[in-house]
């Protein structure tokens, strides 16, 4: 009689936990032109297979608005800078309309999951 071991292995897709480096960031509005910039940060972990740039969502919803999608190729919001790995997006040159919550959003084949900041912009005093 011949026996035969053999393993078994089996692939579990696991899907990502993406979390917020701060879930609040503060900022205050910049006139003239001055330059002012704010970075909003995420780590995706815990991902396999790992999640590809394509499969990175953005959106951001302006204070009591609907989420709107963005990306780094978007020229509706110009002053958005995006990492190449898509993780963390610079916004330069605040004003208060740019407030709001900012979602990214990462997928593979296992599922879906997101974290949001919320980007709070306080206006400038000026004292006579």
């Amino acid at each position: 009689m011949i026996q035969y071991d053999f393993t078994l292995l089996f692939f579990l897709p696991v899907p990502p936990t993406v979390t917020a480096i701060n879930e609040e960031v503060i900022g205050v509005e910049t006139r003239d032109n001055r330059s002012s910039f704010i970075d909003l940060g995420f780590t995706i972990t815990r991902a396999d297979p790992e999640v590809s740039l394509t499969d990175i969502v953005w959106t951001y919803a302006p204070n009591n608005m609907t989420g709107k999608l963005i990306n780094n190729r978007t020229a509706i919001y110009p002053r958005l800078n995006f990492t190449e790995d898509m993780r963390s997006v610079t916004v330069t040159v605040m004003s208060l309309s740019d407030a709001g919550t900012f979602t990214l959003t990462a997928t593979n084949e296992a599922g879906s999951h997101n974290a949001s900041v919320n980007l709070v912009i306080h206006g400038m005093t000026f004292v006579r």
